[in-house]
C-alpha cells in the first residue's frame, strides 16, 4: 500500500532493518526482496506508483513488511534518510539513471544520503536501449 508520512515515519520506526527499493516501478522486485528478507520492513520509493496494484496485492496475501512510497528520488522521505541498511536501484531510467551513473549529483547524494552507516548500495543498469 501506498502511505503518506506519518505513517512512513511509524513504520521506519519500529522496523528492524529498513531496505529501500528506490525508483521501485511495478513493486515487483520489492516484494521479492521482503519475501527474502523477512527480518526487514522494505520500501519501494517511486514517483510513479499507478502500477503497483499486483505487488500490494502479493504484498497482502504473503503478509509481507512491505510499503510503497510516492516521491522522487532527489527528494526522499525525512523518515527514509539516513536509516537504510540497503539500497537498490534496479533498471532506472531518466534522472534516476543520470544520478546512478554520476551525471545528476543532487540525484546520487539523496540516494546515498537514505543509507545508514555501512549501508549497501546495489544498482543494476541496462547497457543497451530497450
Amino acid at each position: 500500500m501506498t502511505v503518506p508520512a506519518e505513517r512512513l515515519a511509524e513504520a521506519v520506526a519500529a522496523a528492524g532493518p529498513v531496505l529501500v527499493d528506490v525508483g521501485c516501478g511495478d513493486g515487483r522486485h520489492t516484494v521479492r526482496w521482503a519475501e527474502r528478507r523477512p527480518d526487514a520492513l522494505v520500501v519501494g520509493l517511486d514517483a510513479e506508483t499507478t502500477r503497483l496494484d499486483r505487488s500490494v496485492a502479493a504484498a497482502r496475501k504473503r503478509k509481507l513488511a512491505v510499503v510503497f512510497v510516492t516521491a522522487v528520488a532527489e527528494h526522499p522521505p525525512e523518515p527514509l534518510r539516513g536509516r537504510c541498511a540497503e539500497i537498490a536501484v534496479v533498471m532506472p531510467w531518466g534522472s534516476l539513471l543520470d544520478g546512478i551513473l554520476g551525471a545528476d549529483p543532487d540525484v546520487l547524494r539523496a540516494v546515498l544520503g537514505l543509507g545508514a552507516p555501512g549501508a549497501t548500495l546495489d544498482a543494476v543498469v541496462n547497457v543497451r536501449p530497450w
